[in-house]
């Protein structure tokens, strides 16, 4: 389940690197803040996906979930994404800096559930049973 926190991470190290931010006291908490958007949207996802195992196949439960939950995870990023972006705006580089970055992170949550935890959940799943 740490697929979107890793890749979100990732992510926005290389970025920080390319723009030549330092890491230091004002942006590693966002780090911090990041930990909860990839841990609910993985649970979320995972929730629904193993919940749908009991009924369908592992294909037709990824679909699923990413149909069920997909909606709710991209509408979560896109709100908390526009609750932050007014942080830009900011005259206080600490607040700018975490308005965009909570931004790019949450995206990267987001996509790093819906593509590649997707990706990684059939094949590390136990085929189960179905009930007809």
């Amino acid at each position: 389940m740490s697929v979107p926190l890793l890749f979100a991470t990732a992510a926005m190290g290389l970025l920080m690197w390319g723009l030549d931010i330092p890491l230091d006291m004002a942006t590693a908490p966002i780090g911090a803040l990041a930990i909860n958007a990839a841990t609910d949207f993985s649970l979320y996802f995972v929730i629904a996906y193993q919940k749908l195992l009991d009924d369908y196949s592992t294909d037709v439960a990824l679909e699923k979930a990413i149909q069920q939950e997909g909606t709710i995870i991209l509408a979560d990023c896109v709100l908390n994404t526009l609750c932050f972006l007014p942080l830009i705006a900011s005259g206080f580089l600490p607040v700018r800096q975490l308005g965009w970055m909570m931004g790019v992170m949450l995206m990267a949550c987001a996509v790093a559930t819906l593509i590649f935890m997707a990706a990684l959940l059939p094949p590390c799943t136990l085929q189960r049973e179905v009930r007809v």
